[in-house]
Order: C-alpha cells, then structure tokens, then sequence
C-alpha cells in the first residue's frame, strides 16, 4: 500500500516542485523503471514464473522460428544473460524497456503544461501494478503505443511495423497490428468524407458485434487450442471478474471519447481521432470482459493506455481556472481511491482497473 501510494504521490508532487518536463521524466520514469525492474520473486504473482523462465531460456538458448516464447522476449533474456546472467537483470532490462517505451510515448503526445496528468494516469490506472506481473505484455504494450505518432502523422507504414515489432513480445499484441489496419480504413473512409463522430463509435459496434460468434467458436472448440485452452474454459467466463472499480474506469473512458468526439473542431486531429478509438476499444473489451469472458482483460490492456494522454486532451479544454482546478481535484481523489482498491482488492496485475 505504500509503496503505491508513494508512487502515485510523487508523480504529481515533483510537478509542483520541479516545473521542468526534461527533468521531471528523467526522474519520475527512473523511479518507475528502478522500483518495478528491482523486484523480488515475492512481488507480482507471475513473477516467479518469468524466473524459472528465464533460467530455463538462459541455460537453453534457441531463436528457432517456432518456439513457446516469443522471439523479443528471448532476445531480451540473452542480452539480460550477457550483461549479468541473473533474473534480476532480466526483470530490470524488461523493466528499463517498457518505461522507457511508455515515456517516450507520454512524453511525445502531451503538451508542456499537463503532461503529469498522463503520467500520474499511468498509476492510477493500474499500468504501473500490471508491469510487476504482465511482464511480456507490458513490453509490448511498451513498444506498441508509440505507433499513435506516426497514425497521427499518417505514416501508415511504420505504425505497422511499430506493431509488428511490439506483437513480438507477446503473442496477443497481434491486435495492434488489426487496429493499425483498422486505423488506415478509418484514415481513408475520413478522406472520402466520412464523419468521424459517427464512424468511430459505428466500428466500435461493429467489433463487438463480430466477438459475439468468435466467442462462441473458441468455447466450442477449446480442445483445438492445446495449451491455450485454459483461457478459454469456464474459469475464465465473467462472473470470476473483479467489478467494483470497472465502473470508475468505463465512465472515464465514456467521458473521454464523448468530449473528443463531440467537440466540433476547425481541422482533423487524428491523433485525438485515434484515441477516441482506442478509447472506445477498451470500452468494448472491457464489457465483452464483464458480460462474456474475463481473458478480455488482456485485450483491454491494449487501449486502456490511450487514456492517460485523454484526459489531459480533456482537461486541456477547461479554460476557466476554478473548473479546471476542480476536475484535477476530482481526478486525482479518483486516481487515490483507484489505487487504494487495487491494493485492497489485491487486483494489481490485471490491466487497467
């Protein structure tokens, strides 16, 4: 409990103190990267799987096509083995990966006045809690969010590979490639005069419409998946799924996409344009998460982190200085009440909130 709310703490408490952005992520970021990358096989249920994994990979090294770990993580456990062939080094270069990921992205796509807003989110959230556990995931998560600014900057073709290279460190990072060809038509239905304010809500129905039969496809055939079929089974459906704090966390994510969607603006913003989608996806998983099937969780993860650069979009719009003073005031009282549920939850680890 502490050590969370510390985190949470110094993140907008070195603002207040410390005004210089270079500075402030260079500390804040540390801080992330030290605290998560120095943990021991105690911290983070699975991470004392990721140790026998390491040990097993280190003593057994193969970068063959088809293998049971995906091709970047065992990259990173060689250059972890060749630095300091200990599991610390590989949890804390895992670690210095992903944040230094996450930074580059928080850092690229706020502005100079909120961009501890995004980073306090990073916490509050749960980002910070899920990279004790969702080791593979977080580096893919990591890497894959800085596609937003070449789809922002419509340089299709290097989101794609950005994707493609995060899909690396996690089987299920797949879905970032999907969306980045999801994020192209989006691109070229726009440009043939296509109203974005109801075609970005009109797919997101449409994506969860399709999940209905995939659903039940992968229910009905759980066998054909071997070892994957676990997350298929009925430990998996929604009624195992923590709620409580989900509500928190789907009002933000409506609020966001309805005030970038309905705020008329003089010219397109498809940076803004592609979080609102992003937004919407987390919002999809996670009522498919709710409703069907708690393994959506993972899914979530993907595009629950677009909203820490949302909300300081949308606090950016309050320009009266008692209403925006208030929304901070809510949001970080929220940000407190978030992290203190996890905790007492005992839910870190599982995505978002």
């Amino acid at each position: 409990m502490v050590e969370n709310i510390s985190v949470l703490t110094i993140t907008w408490f070195l603002h207040v103190i410390c005004k210089n952005k270079n500075v402030y992520f260079a500390i804040v970021y540390s801080v992330f990267a030290i605290t998560v990358g120095i943990r021991d096989a105690s911290e983070g249920t699975d991470t004392f799987a990721y140790i026998k994994m390491y040990d097993y990979f280190s003593n057994n090294v193969d970068f063959s096509v088809i293998h049971y770990l995906e091709f970047g993580v065992r990259v990173v456990i060689f250059i972890a083995s060749l630095l300091y062939d200990d599991y610390q080094s590989f949890l804390f270069l895992s670690s210095c990966i992903t944040y230094l990921g996450i930074g580059v992205f928080v850092y690229k796509n706020t502005s100079r006045e909120n961009y501890w807003i995004a980073t306090f989110l990073i916490v509050a959230l749960g980002f910070y809690s899920f990279s004790f556990n969702g080791l593979r995931q977080a580096l893919c998560i990591g890497v894959g969010v800085n596609s937003l600014q070449y789809l922002s900057e419509l340089k299709f073709a290097k989101a794609l590979f950005i994707s493609i290279l995060a899909a690396l460190f996690h089987f299920s990072g797949v879905v970032l490639v999907v969306f980045a060809l999801i994020s192209w038509v989006i691109y070229c239905l726009i440009k043939k005069g296509a109203n974005y304010q109801l075609l970005i809500p009109s797919i997101a129905v449409l994506v969860m419409a399709a999940m209905m039969p995939i659903i039940k496809i992968l229910v009905e055939n759980i066998e054909v998946f071997n070892k994957f079929n676990v997350y298929f089974s009925d430990g998996f459906y929604s009624e195992q799924a923590e709620l409580g704090a989900l509500r928190y966390f789907l009002l933000m994510c409506y609020v966001i996409v309805v005030a970038l969607l309905l705020v008329k603006e003089k010219n397109i913003d498809y940076r803004k344009i592609y979080v609102a989608l992003y937004g919407e996806f987390a919002v999809v998983f996670t009522l498919l998460q709710v409703i069907f099937m708690y393994i959506f969780y993972r899914l979530v993860c993907y595009f629950d982190v677009y909203m820490v650069i949302g909300m300081p979009m949308i606090i950016s719009r309050f320009r009266e200085a008692t209403t925006r003073w208030f929304v901070l005031l809510l949001l970080i009282i929220g940000g407190y009440v978030s992290v203190i549920h996890m905790v007492l939850a005992k839910a870190n680890g599982v995505g978002g909130l």
